[in-house]
């Protein structure tokens, strides 16, 4: 059917394929009919073409289908007198759906490439054929822009961010299932200054019912509607209650005009206090001429008797459920009621100002969220029993109408009939309290899947989202929906909002933005499939290394005879028997020379269940959460939790996007504990698309409690950024970059790092109790995940399993090598040449100018390997777009990728920037997805990262760099789940050339950390290919010497299992007689030794030849310690003098001099405690405490014992001064005469 569709379309009739042989059962002469042996042209004769496609089942039915020539459309002609489209000079409008995120994004890159090669495209026209050529499917984007470097600049959003865009000209969003469309009209609180003055000249609709409000409000009011909105001199302010509540029911219904106007119309509304009136006038319960009235007779009477008449009242607004805030109310019987409950932990409470200020007070104190609503009088309680009279005569001709639009009533908590709602109704929504938060959990119940806030600001946002969670649903089932923003009332905040709804499954009418105007149908790129295959590849022959040496080893590793044969020019069948036994003798060697030593590289992080005890976790807990995300409902949780085990958490929401450092500092200061949940945040930041804006702010937070001093717990809560259970999600990247970045952190903030914590999507009691006991656990476990099955916790382990190895993998085709002119890149282009590969492309920051790249050139050439090398910034989306089309259009589709660039820039925490965190993210993290965009599934090979050892244990001064590792690592995660062959593999240092040389090299050795010879380190790399691992770490670390440098500081239970590996140290046969010897010397001469051993020592772990190149009163952080240096120091140190020494004894005593006090000091104390005399009384104690007192030797020995300390003792007691006795041992106890000789011979 497609086959005939484009024939029709294109006036060609194609070439009938694999009929080479036609069937010699049809008489092809006589039959009329002939086989297409060559397209042929289909021309136009004035008649529709007409074509047949015929099916045959299996069962023999058969179904036959003619196909005729669609006519050709015309413009369609323009109404004589069009309809006006609801907004006015409004900005395009292109709307994009698919079938999935990725197929979406897919819709987006190649809609971009097509605008970008037809410049010459409207893109009215655009918006127009996207919106009535394309279906609407599941997953959706909507772009608003007024001209086409906004549009262009708003489909890069979405390829770069996905589902996960924060702009204001970007909605993307899933449909969720089919529900009820539901209005929400808030009270007071959202109205602004001129609020939705630009829609009354460029919305049409919004108005036209403006100027319908203001004609039924006059016969109410002594001022003009269009004077408040405009802000015209003169105008009243919108502090009145008369004033403001008239004016934001009529913005209300004239929003909610707007938004029908677009086909958008609701099922039901709600509305909250004064909200309830624009709510009924929407629904048709109320009329125009009712509805104005009410709000205009009330809030007058509100404004004459109750504020003139001197009330003192007010309202405040508690972050507490409303049981715990009529505990408090019931101190303040007939002074404080409650008003609203409008969510789960959001109560509005009004009364006598004295007392409100006393409940404010007393929530500051205990560090509830609590504030004072800027109102003059206490709305819905009895301080308004005044104006009942009234209004109920006022309003006694209110005539409530039937509807077909449900009102759910805040008053009654039901859907109220509309004879219900007469003027005793209008007296109870202003005096009684207003049950938002059952009335909004009802309509969840009842089917809404869209609650739309029309109002000027979305005052209610976060209540919704509350109620919606208590019902048990997810906050993304139900689609919540402002209308206007503060200061944001024009036409396209209003298109943007209408987006949001759209993306969320809400029916827009978008054709209504083309009333009034002729737009065009063109042609645009077709749905971008996403083209899963299902078969299994066969490997293509690997063609012969260039190289003699290369390819004889090359042919002993993969086992081929045939090859060896011919290599050796053996070709007799004598020589390839004798050579067959030597193929085999050299594999088995070869194998052993690979696997010798590289099989102590091989590492593999795993989850081990967690049982640890945990103490008790009190005092001041802060809870940072992200401004505008999901994380309030883990928060509740683990706030709930900590209150519960004795805490008293507060709250801090933060703007990741803009977090103000020197406030952090300030509220920093004084917590005792601090559970961050900013990390939830993986929107990108506005400024840096390729950084997640809660890992950007998680950097300012531990950057503002380093600067406080304060040693308080900073523990950081993700959400899957960890693979701990096979029944896990592949790791969020975002999330993952996080565990990355507080790695670092444990080694730069020793000791005021708590932890990692990841959570599982749904939290319950379990979890939040399992949080609080990780967060006082005394096991120093930091790396914690908590799921529904229990706690896990990380550990590095040797990675010992087994697979086909290097056989299983070769390059087919073109390969792409990012980096590959540095010293990786050139060591793993060799190896591909080795491996086969036809085609290299070696892409880096100088290209062909980098040092080296023209003699790499020449080397691959000689290979027998065609080789390409350019300057490419991989974080380009158009320069790797225009590589791999380039490549495909070539004919040599890119197979294989191996990502080896990236910048490591050393920064402390302190001196970190969000650009250079963006930095380091750039080329690891944002060339990653830039790669892996462009990436063909059905000709992909291999997709290598190149991660690092730093995002697998962290590193000092690299937080930026093992974030973007610990990115790659899950990336390669999400990727192989996709189906594509991704591979991460986090290495240690490359020895040579590469990242372990020269001083660099020299550093990493003196960590423990051993440079890898690279042709080893390539043969591995073909290994884990060969196995299709998805991650795997490859590194040759010397434990000994690592673990105590790297846990210096801090234990690492990571690093449990190496530890165990490493052998206790073997004591030191010499020790005692350097310790014996240093003893006898006397005090000055010991001295003199003890400052020479520490400056030598000193002088071998900063690697300087003479000791004497030191200054004994220099500190040793002037001298240029490290933390490794302070290790190696105080291991010789107690090495030399057979003392322990803790590590932080450099800290305690900071230079040379002073250090060689102090171990004189420890050696002289030990001296007395362990000399000969004292060895000689230990002796005699002990033997006689073993006698027994009844025995005759018992006492015979205590008597001579007394005899020989008071002769020992009187010269002391005659030489005592003034009038102090001296101690007589004939009158001690036994006890008391052993605790005498302890104290006298100094061993006590």
């Amino acid at each position: 059917m497609i086959k005939v569709l484009m024939a029709m379309r294109h006036g060609v009739l194609p070439k009938t394929l694999h009929v080479d042989d036609p069937t010699t059962k049809v008489d092809w002469s006589a039959a009329g009919v002939r086989l297409l042996t060559e397209a042929r042209p289909w021309p136009e004769t004035g008649r529709p073409r007409r074509a047949a496609v015929s099916a045959f089942g299996v069962s023999g039915t058969n179904a036959h289908v003619i196909v005729e020539q669609a006519p050709e459309l015309d413009a369609a002609p323009r109404p004589a007198d069009p309809a006006p489209a609801p907004v006015t000079d409004a900005p395009a409008v292109w709307v994009l759906s698919a079938k999935s995120a990725a197929a979406l994004v897919d819709q987006a890159r190649r809609l971009r490439d097509h605008v970008l090669a037809h410049p010459e495209l409207d893109p009215v026209d655009i918006g127009y054929s996207l919106l009535t050529t394309r279906a609407r499917l599941e997953h959706r984007a909507v772009i608003i822009g007024s001209d086409r470097g906004e549009l262009l600049a708003g489909l890069d959003t979405v390829i770069e961010s996905g589902a996960n865009v924060g702009s204001e000209r970007v909605a993307v969003g899933r449909t969720t299932r089919a529900g009820r469309v539901g209005f929400v009209f808030p009270g007071q609180g959202g109205q602004w200054a001129e609020m939705a003055r630009e829609l009354l000249d460029s919305a049409p609709a919004f108005a036209a019912r403006i100027g319908e409000c203001a004609q039924a409000l006059e016969p109410h009011i002594d001022w003009s509607l269009s004077d408040v909105l405009t802000g015209a001199p003169g105008a009243p302010s919108l502090d009145r209650v008369d004033v403001v509540q008239p004016v934001l029911f009529s913005v209300m219904v004239s929003l909610a005009a707007l938004w029908e106007s677009f086909g958008v119309r609701p099922d039901g509304v709600i509305g909250h206090s004064q909200g309830e009136v624009a709510a009924a006038c929407v629904a048709g319960v109320l009329s125009l001429a009712d509805a104005a009235r009410i709000v205009a007779v009330r809030s007058k009477l509100v404004q004459q008797r109750v504020i003139q008449a001197g009330g003192d009242g007010g309202m405040a607004s508690i972050a507490e459920p409303v049981e715990r805030v009529e505990q408090r109310l019931a101190q303040w019987p007939n002074r404080l009621w409650v008003a609203a409950v409008n969510g789960p932990a959001a109560v509005t409470i009004a009364g006598d100002v004295e007392a409100l200020t006393v409940v404010l007070d007393r929530c500051a104190a205990e560090g509830v969220w609590a504030r004072r609503v800027p109102v003059d009088y206490a709305s819905h309680s009895p301080q308004v029993e005044p104006v009942r009279e009234p209004l109920l005569a006022e309003l006694a001709t209110v005539t409530p109408a039937e509807s077909t639009v449900r009102f759910h009533s805040t008053v009654l908590n039901a859907v109220a009939e509309p004879s219900q709602l007469d003027a005793e109704y209008w007296f109870r929504n202003l005096r009684e309290p207003v049950r938002f938060d059952a009335g909004v959990r009802d309509m969840v119940e009842r089917g809404y899947r869209a609650l739309i806030e029309v109002s000027p600001h979305p005052v209610l946002a976060v209540a919704l989202g509350q109620s919606i969670e208590a019902t048990g649903h997810d906050v993304d089932d139900v689609a919540v929906v402002g209308t206007l923003r503060h200061d944001d009332g024009g036409p396209d905040r209003v298109l943007l909002s209408l987006a949001e709804a759209y993306v969320s499954g809400v029916p827009v009418d978008w054709s209504v933005l083309y009333s009034g105007r002729v737009p065009r149908r063109i042609d645009l790129p077709t749905y971008a499939f996403q083209r899963e295959r299902f078969w299994i590849d066969t490997a293509d022959g690997v063609s012969a290394a260039g190289n003699t040496e290369r390819a004889l080893w090359a042919s002993v590793e993969r086992g081929d005879l045939d090859e060896f044969a011919t290599l050796l020019a053996a070709d007799d069948e004598r020589q390839r028997e004798s050579l067959g036994v030597a193929l085999n003798l050299l594999s088995n060697w070869r194998a052993g020379q690979d696997t010798a030593r590289p099989n102590a590289w091989r590492y593999r992080v795993e989850w081990i269940p967690g049982g640890f005890d945990s103490a008790p976790v009190g005092g001041h807990w802060l809870v940072v959460l992200p401004r505008g995300t999901a994380a309030a409902e883990p928060a509740r949780t683990c706030l709930r939790a900590l209150g519960e085990k004795g805490a008293h958490p507060t709250v801090l929401e933060l703007d990741t996007a803009h977090p103000d450092r020197t406030a952090l500092t300030e509220v920093l200061a004084t917590a005792d504990g601090i559970l961050s949940l900013l990390a939830l945040d993986d929107r990108p930041h506005p400024e840096y698309a390729a950084l997640p804006s809660g890992l950007a702010a998680t950097m300012v937070l531990a950057q503002a409690l380093s600067d406080t001093g304060n040693t308080a717990p900073l523990w950081l809560i993700t959400r899957g950024a960890v693979r701990a259970t096979p029944a896990d999600a592949p790791a969020a990247p975002a999330q993952a970059a996080v565990w990355g970045f507080g790695r670092v952190l444990g080694l730069e903030l020793p000791t005021a790092f708590g932890g990692l914590l990841d959570l599982p999507d749904e939290i319950d009691e379990s979890i939040s109790g399992a949080v609080v006991s990780a967060l006082g656990n005394t096991a120093g476990e930091d790396q914690i995940a908590i799921r529904p099955n229990g706690t896990y916790v990380r550990r590095l382990t040797r990675d010992r399993t087994r697979g086909p190895g290097a056989a299983g993998w070769r390059p087919r085709g073109a390969a792409l090598v990012t980096g590959g002119t540095g010293a990786l890149g050139g060591h793993v282009a060799r190896w591909l040449a080795d491996q086969g590969a036809d085609h290299l492309i070696l892409i880096s920051r100088h290209g062909r100018t980098a040092p080296g790249a023209a003699k790499l050139a020449d080397e691959l050439a000689a290979c027998g390997t065609t080789v390409t090398i350019e300057s490419r910034d991989i974080t380009s989306a158009a320069a790797m777009t225009e590589l791999f089309d380039r490549q495909r259009a070539a004919g040599h589709p890119i197979r294989t990728v191996v990502h080896c660039a990236g910048v490591s820039q050393p920064r402390a925490l302190g001196q970190m920037t969000t650009a250079s965190l963006a930095e380091d993210m750039a080329a690891k993290a944002r060339g990653a997805v830039e790669l892996a965009r462009c990436l063909d599934p059905e000709q992909l090979d291999a997709f290598v990262l190149f991660s690092s050892g730093a995002g697998v244990w962290g590193s000092a001064m690299l937080a930026g760099y093992a974030a973007a590792n610990a990115y790659l690592d899950a990336f390669a995660e999400e990727l192989r789940e996709r189906g594509l062959p991704a591979t991460a593999v986090a290495w240690g240092a490359w020895s040579g050339d590469g990242m372990g040389a020269d001083e660099v090299g020299r550093e990493l050795r003196r960590r423990g950390i051993i440079g890898m010879a690279p042709e080893r380190a390539v043969r591995e790399l073909h290994r884990v290919l060969g196995n299709a691992e998805t991650t795997s770490v490859l590194a040759d670390i010397d434990w000994e010497r690592f673990l105590p440098v790297f846990a210096a500081q801090r234990t690492s239970r990571f690093l449990d299992a190496m530890a165990r590996e490493v052998a206790a140290e073997p004591v030191e046969e010499d020790a005692p007689a350097r310790l014996d010897g240093l003893a006898e010397l006397p005090g000055r001469e010991r001295l003199k030794v003890l400052r020479k051993t520490v400056l030598q020592q000193a002088a071998a772990a900063l690697g300087y030849g003479d000791p004497d190149a030191l200054a004994p009163k220099a500190t040793f952080q002037e001298l240029g310690f490290d933390s490794i240096a302070v290790v190696q120091t105080v291991r010789r140190l107690a090495a030399a003098t057979g003392l322990r020494l803790a590590t932080t004894v450099i800290f305690d005593h900071p230079t040379p001099e002073r250090l060689a006090r102090h171990l004189d000091a420890e050696i002289a104390a030990q001296a007395t405690t362990s000399g000969p005399a004292a060895v000689g009384i230990d002796a005699v104690t002990d033997w006689f405490r073993g006698l027994d007192p009844a025995d005759a030797e018992y006492a015979e020995a205590l008597d001579r014992m007394r005899r020989l300390l008071a002769e020992a003792v009187a010269p002391v007691a005659e030489s005592t001064p003034g009038n102090g006795t001296a101690t007589d041992v004939n009158d001690l106890t036994d006890d008391e005469l052993f605790e005498f000789v302890d104290t006298e011979f100094g061993l006590s």
